[in-house]
């Protein structure tokens, strides 16, 4: 062995013997330090590897929990309706988003076998499409509670379950039947006597209407007088705080930051003045109604006329088509439908300058220029005037013989519709099964922008998602990505029903 291999060997050693040395140390000190921690984290580690494996249900053959009864016992308390009835009912009345509805007693009863622990958990912390707390941040734990308990006792009416409810139960029950045909709150008729003022009418054609008028997003429908009972009930007060700092998926003051406290009020009352039952504002409702019937059986506007003239050009039906028609032809998000002459009527009467200011700056669930900022305003104008041509009667306009002259000069193109007629209808079939998907999951957040999820409509904001090309889009649709669950939270969508969700929303933004 030469001097240089001796010398490699000791400073081999030496190294190696310093590393032992080292570990020796540092086992020691970890060795001291553990044991100033009293603490056993063996039973925690059990219970965490129990949570993780545990079934996602569990199933019950025999009596619905006790804990379940006493929620349902509780339920008919009127802190629980009342906030059921403010911030829960927007969903879990019409099903939006996929929310069992509290009429279907099949949809909740796996859900009231888990017991009333795991409801409140669900409600608090969110589950699904549902945001914690139904979204209303300020609701406390416990009116949070109430409303599972109300909505345990609404929906176990039947059996064991009602007779924990027992007398409770019925007396809510006789209350609510009785409700429609008792007097309304005091303040109920204020408000809808109130409610008879024009400019109240104003503010919820243009700023509400697009969803309670028809629906959309779950809102209760003005039209709809059944939804609106246990909402009147609660009185006035309540609902204008709603309106204004908003409730499940309507945003405060219905995403129109720009209206005062007194202009929102002043929309309320003009709905509790359709759907109340208060004889307080007898004649100046049926004044209203009268005055109403006599505007749109009128004459349009000279202004309606002249705009109906000017939408017999080819460039405003060329706009419409290309920007405007995927939510006015199918209703999307509660847009009215260009075929659907009673739900303009309302708005033809309000004049032209009206609807370019609504189609310009946006309008309820409609963003400004209906999402395509890059159209000028003399463009969303000429499609607004394509709109009234087809919607308005005015006579003056002269447009009947701009849509007849339209139809001739379109003759020659008619073969090459009906030649296509077979695709255009199975084309067709696919967008409205992706319509129904869209408004009954995805509207929630898609519609609004909630938790990150780029809008409906918004180019800009699906710029990146569309580089990714169709088959991500589905794929992360169905499988979940960032803050959206797999299937937006909802399990039971076959694959094809999410797919005809996600082309839905592209044909808006492409």
């Amino acid at each position: 062995m030469t001097q240089d291999d001796k010398q490699f060997m000791s400073q081999f050693l030496i190294v190696l013997g310093g590393l032992v040395v080292f570990t020796v140390v540092i086992f020691v000190i970890a060795r001291v330090l553990m044991s100033y921690n009293t603490v056993d984290y063996g039973p925690m580690i059990e219970k965490q590897v129990a949570e993780r494996t545990a079934p996602v249900g569990e199933a019950h053959s025999g009596e619905v929990p006790k804990a379940t009864q006493t929620a349902a016992a509780g339920g008919g308390s009127a802190a629980g309706e009342q906030t059921y009835a403010q911030v829960c009912s927007s969903c879990h009345d019409s099903g939006a988003s996929g929310a069992p509805k509290i009429t279907a007693k099949a949809d909740w009863e796996s859900r009231i076998k888990q017991g009333k622990q795991t409801l409140y958990d669900h409600a608090i912390n969110g589950i699904g499409a549902m945001p914690a707390k139904g979204g209303d941040p300020s609701l406390s734990d416990e009116e949070v509670q109430a409303a599972v308990d109300y909505i345990v006792a609404t929906v176990s009416g039947g059996g064991q379950t009602a007779k924990a409810a027992g007398g409770k139960a019925k007396t809510g029950q006789s209350q609510q039947a009785s409700a429609p045909s008792g007097a309304p709150p005091a303040d109920i008729a204020q408000a809808a006597q109130r409610g008879a003022s024009p400019e109240g009418k104003s503010t919820y054609q243009a700023m509400c209407s697009s969803c309670h008028d028809s629906g959309a997003l779950g809102a209760p429908m003005v039209t709809d007088k059944a939804q609106w009972q246990a909402r009147i009930a609660i009185g006035a007060e309540a609902l204008y705080s709603s309106a204004i700092n908003g409730v499940g998926a309507m945003p405060a003051k219905g995403g129109h930051s720009q209206l005062s406290e007194d202009e929102v009020k002043g929309a309320v009352d003009y709905i509790i003045a359709q759907v109340s039952g208060g004889k307080a504002s007898g004649g100046q409702a049926k004044s209203g109604q009268t005055k109403q019937a006599s505007a749109t059986s009128g004459a349009a506007p000279a202004d309606v006329a002249q705009a109906a003239q000017r939408g017999a050009s080819p460039e405003g039906k060329s706009t419409y088509q290309a920007m405007c028609s995927s939510c006015h032809d199918s209703g999307a998000l509660g847009a009215p439908m260009v075929t659907d002459k009673a739900a303009w009527k309302a708005r033809i009467v309000k004049g032209p300058q009206a609807l370019y200011t609504s189609a310009i700056g946006g309008i309820g669930a409609m963003p400004a220029k209906g999402g395509h900022s890059q159209l000028s305003e003399d463009e969303v104008k000429g499609a607004v005037d394509y709109i009234i041509a087809q919607v308005s009667n005015a006579k003056a306009a002269g447009a009947n013989d701009s849509a007849k002259s339209s139809t001739e000069a379109g003759g020659k193109n008619a073969p090459s519709n009906k030649a296509g007629g077979k695709a255009g209808t199975a084309a067709g079939a696919s967008m409205t099964a992706g319509k129904k998907t869209y408004e009954s999951v995805c509207a929630s957040c898609h519609g609004t922008g909630m938790a990150g999820a780029p809008k409906y409509g918004d180019k800009a904001a699906w710029a990146s998602h569309l580089k990714e090309g169709k088959t991500h889009l589905y794929e992360t649709a169905i499988n979940g990505g960032g803050a959206m669950p797999p299937k937006g939270g909802n399990p039971q969508l076959s694959d094809e029903d999410v797919k005809a969700a996600v082309d839905y929303m592209l044909n808006a933004v492409q």
